[in-house]
């Protein structure tokens, strides 16, 4: 498929109960169920601006294979598969199908360092499906003086499609 014009790329998104690679396994469950109705899923803007390929574009299999990496590497993103598949009709164009699987996003991460010292931190590694990760850091340590600190972190993915992360 090399070379050939995509007219359409298709964004899947695929549920915390469902596996990217087989749509016939299902894990339903109440976590999963709960999952899902607390999860802002990562919108379609936010999945094309982290693409290395474009509508109308010659195909080249080397950024797709290096794109679906990428995609994983993203913090807000658990799996990604992306398919090439010939157009009915036409010798020179492919259609080009993006599966992607979010991770919860939301968490919280509690680090005891002795019983007078400790560490929270709180996150959201997609606020509101945007890409945008917000994170709030404590630190209490009752032998330091001040005894109380706190830093807040916020990153944007791609920024506008540029492939720039500012935080």
């Amino acid at each position: 498929f090399e070379g050939k014009i995509v007219p359409n790329i298709i964004i899947n998104k695929v549920g915390f109960e469902k596996s990217i690679y087989d749509s016939s396994r299902t894990f339903k469950s109440n976590a999963t169920r709960l999952a899902n109705s607390m999860h802002a899923n990562t919108r379609e803007g936010v999945i094309r601006d982290n693409l290395f390929f474009r509508k109308n574009k010659p195909l080249n299999p080397y950024r797709v294979a290096d794109n679906e990496r990428h995609l994983r590497d993203l913090d807000f993103i658990l799996d990604s598969k992306i398919e090439v598949c010939a157009v009915d009709g036409s010798n020179d164009s492919v259609d080009v199908e993006v599966f992607v699987r979010d991770v919860f996003s939301v968490g919280v991460k509690v680090d005891p360092e002795d019983m007078n010292a400790a560490r929270v931190d709180i996150y959201d590694v997609n606020l509101f499906g945007q890409g945008e990760r917000v994170q709030v850091n404590t630190l209490y340590d009752a032998e330091r003086t001040p005894d109380f600190g706190m830093s807040l972190l916020y990153r944007k993915s791609s920024l506008g499609g540029s492939l720039i992360n500012p935080s």
